[in-house]
């Protein structure tokens, strides 16, 4: 509403823009008649212009020069200089007024506020807490599929030491004699290439006949640990130890080794050079991100899927690993408020499905992301969130119930407000007023006060 006294403003202004009224200078016409000479002053920093009847000397002038005039014939008026016209403040006045209308718009508006009747309706009703699990979908501001490939090599730090060992195997006794024979425990017997052998354990070979020779095999190892223990088959072949005896290794020997140092893979040497390959692939993909426009929020931590392959497994044998890593990872970007208001309508929903409508969530839900499904144009959410509601007492909510209770005395107005389901109190504060509430709504004011229940 106006205030009165800014009405006239507008009044006050035009009337200083109006032009001033001519004003007429001094009667100079006579004295430019009367006058000889002209002489330029400055006094006081206004410009001006002398006239006499009498020559008077340069020198009482100080940067200015004379003009000499005649005469002039009777009846010609020189046109005199205007006096300028100093301009009026108007912007200045302008300001001034303005403050006064202000200050006195405000003494107008306290004065009024001091003196209206008004009713404040104070409601305390209880507030709840519930917990649930969402799932929803909104579109992506933005998706990009990006992928990295990294390659590095490590030397290996894994000590091992090899002790000798010796070569075992199986030797076959043949017997030609038609009476069986034995071999003693320790018998020597020596390969094709000097390396001997002695047998585990004493055996006897069966005699033999017109049809076969009896035989026998027993196990042997190297006299001697190291690999040349490891001979191939066939490398004992000939006449043993007594008569009409024969013997072979018809299988390799194994299991022979030097005693040697040696390195290995271990799980810190493969942890170490994958810590330095995502490295660097990581500052890539922050590289990747930072293009995310300012306007959404990026989908963190971001979806990735890692195959790694090195040449070598943790214990193997190997002097240096290598390891190749390709990633491949989803930029997605959403807006974070469609995600708050898709959480809140989700959630405001399960709260009326379980105890009826009528109510409103007092505070934005707070939610736990606890998976999501990503697609080129959505996202889908899965989320455990937390809600604080209550009933529901909306602007159209306030103003049905200050039309019923307007101008009602105020123990009307109570009975009326006390059938609201859901209030824990009530209580009505009167201003200017004893008995009854003001007729215009607009001076009833509802505080509404949530207690934790």
């Amino acid at each position: 509403m106006q205030s009165r006294y800014a009405k006239d403003v507008m009044q006050i202004i035009k009337a200083l823009e109006e032009p001033e009224e001519n004003q007429s200078l001094p009667d100079q016409e006579a004295l430019t008649q009367e006058a000889t000479h002209a002489y330029p002053v400055n006094v006081g920093g206004v410009q001006g212009v002398l006239f006499t009847k009498e020559e008077v000397s340069p020198e009482y002038f100080t940067n200015t020069a004379v003009d000499e005039r005649e005469q002039e014939p009777p009846g010609v008026t020189r046109k005199q200089p205007t006096r300028a016209k100093k301009e009026p403040l108007y912007f200045l006045y302008y300001v001034l007024i303005l403050c006064l209308f202000l200050v006195l718009d405000n003494v107008n508006s306290v004065l009024t506020s001091l003196f209206t009747p008004t009713a404040t309706i104070t409601i305390v009703t209880s507030s709840h807490e519930f917990s649930t699990n969402t799932v929803f979908i909104i579109p992506t501001s933005s998706f990009r599929r990006v992928s990295f490939t990294e390659t590095g090599s490590v030397p290996t730090t894994g000590k091992g030491h090899q002790n000798a060992a010796f070569a075992r195997g199986e030797v076959t006794f043949y017997n030609s004699l038609p009476s069986p024979q034995t071999i003693d425990t320790g018998t020597l017997l020596t390969a094709s290439g000097g390396v001997q052998f002695v047998i585990d354990e004493a055996v006897t070979v069966p005699a033999g006949s017109y049809s076969g020779n009896g035989q026998v095999s027993v196990s042997a190892h190297a006299i001697n640990p190291g690999v040349a223990g490891n001979i191939q088959a066939g490398d004992i072949s000939g006449t043993c130890c007594k008569e009409y005896i024969l013997v072979r290794n018809n299988t390799a020997f194994s299991g022979g080794q030097d005693a040697r140092d040696f390195q290995f893979v271990t799980s810190t040497d493969s942890q170490d050079v994958q810590n330095s390959l995502f490295s660097k692939i990581n500052g890539e993909l922050q590289k990747d991100q930072s293009q995310v426009p300012s306007s959404g929020t990026l989908l963190t931590p971001v979806p990735c899927s890692n195959n790694v392959q090195p040449n070598h497994r943790v214990g193997d044998e190997a002097t240096s690993l290598t390891v190749s890593i390709n990633q491949i990872c989803s930029i997605v970007s959403y807006s974070q408020k469609v995600f708050q208001n898709k959480l809140a309508s989700e959630v405001l929903n399960r709260i009326e499905g379980q105890f009826g409508t009528g109510y409103t969530l007092l505070q934005a839900p707070a939610a736990r992301i606890t998976n999501t499904k990503i697609q080129i144009s959505q996202l889908t959410f899965f989320t455990t969130s937390t809600a604080i509601y209550g009933l529901n007492f909306s602007s159209s909510r306030t103003n049905a119930l200050s039309d019923q209770i307007a101008g009602q005395s105020k123990q009307n107005a109570l009975q009326v407000l006390k059938r609201e389901t859901g209030v824990n109190s009530i209580s009505l504060a009167l201003t200017n007023s004893d008995t009854s509430l003001p007729t215009d709504t607009t001076n009833i004011r509802f505080v509404v006060i949530y207690q934790q229940s």
